[in-house]
């Protein structure tokens, strides 16, 4: 693992996570070493945050719509690993 990831164990599922609340708490946790699965409408955002916090933490990141029986399903299996 790179000396510049952090890790303490825990995973978070973020919504919103390419802006405002969503994003804030992405970069909050991510400084505390959590891994995130994040997910957010705008593809094109969501690539942009997932770069810049994979350089802190693990991330997975899933664009789609949590309305979407399927995104959700996706994401289930994301955070079952």
């Amino acid at each position: 693992m790179p000396q510049n990831i952090r890790n303490n164990g825990r995973t978070a599922l973020i919504t919103g996570a390419s802006r405002g609340l969503g994003l804030a708490l992405a970069r909050g946790l991510a400084a505390r070493g959590w891994n995130l699965i994040l997910t957010a409408r705008d593809a094109e955002r969501l690539r942009a945050v997932r770069d810049e916090l994979a350089a802190v933490t693990h991330v997975a990141a899933l664009a789609g719509d949590v309305t979407d029986r399927s995104h959700r399903e996706a994401l289930a299996v994301l955070a079952r690993g």
